[in-house]
């Protein structure tokens, strides 16, 4: 009687294991048609056309493994990783934001994704983090203007004597000392300056630092004098 029970048990065992296995492929499988269909339209946003797909390497087990093919404007289908560089990076994107389409994550870190990319591309990228991925905290690395101009916060890295700083700046709190360099300009009375002007501005605080840094060198250095000759003073 023992042995019938252990029996029942173990084929009950592995009908809730089959059933959830099947669950589980059933939801793998909406979620992933969500992603196709998502990836299409991620892609032709940013690359202004071609197409990209997701494919099951075994359609009989969906958990084997997936390919990802693209086919950039006007030219033949390529595995992504036979892409050059900035269109492994526009397939990239595409697919992060499909993701974040059909299951969204409240924070992305991106690390120079903007490094390969011509001027044209870069603005398409930070137009769409900046107008529609909504509902998400995007942490973007990056040297390229027209990427960082349009960030709601930044945070500048400089080094000043073999010593790290950083400066925060809301490039909406500096309008009006943007404005008044515009004005300078079409009047004649501003030398040359960097292209963005938010960019100045991040120079301008970054040069400040490093006046303050230096000023504060030298109230230590002084500080160390005036302490030595007391010092030999009282000896």
């Amino acid at each position: 009687a023992a042995y019938d029970d252990l029996l029942a048990k173990l084929a009950g065992a592995e009908e809730r294991l089959a059933a959830l296995k099947e669950e589980r492929k059933a939801r793998f499988l909406t979620v992933f048609r969500e992603i196709q269909l998502r990836l299409k339209q991620m892609y032709q946003l940013l690359a202004a056309g071609g197409d990209a797909e997701i494919e099951l390497l075994d359609s009989s087990d969906p958990f084997e493994g997936i390919n990802f093919v693209v086919r950039p404007p006007k030219k033949a289908w390529k595995n992504v990783s036979n892409l050059s560089g900035g269109e492994k990076t526009l397939s990239s994107l595409a697919l992060v934001f499909a993701l974040h389409h059909v299951k969204p994550t409240p924070v992305y870190v991106m690390d120079e994704i903007d490094a390969a990319l011509d001027f044209r591309n870069v603005s398409i990228v930070a137009r769409y983090v900046l107008e529609r991925a909504v509902g998400a905290q995007f942490i973007i690395i990056s040297l390229r203007n027209n990427m960082f101009e349009l960030a709601h916060q930044l945070v500048g890295i400089c080094k000043v004597s073999d010593c790290t700083r950083s400066i925060v700046l809301n490039p909406a709190s500096v309008a009006t000392v943007i404005t008044d360099r515009a004005r300078q300009r079409r009047s004649g009375g501003a030398a040359a300056q960097p292209k963005s002007a938010v960019s100045r501005e991040l120079a301008d605080q970054m040069t400040r630092a490093q006046g303050r840094r230096g000023r504060d060198e030298r109230d230590e250095a002084e500080e160390d004098v005036k302490f030595h000759r007391s010092e030999a003073a009282r000896a």
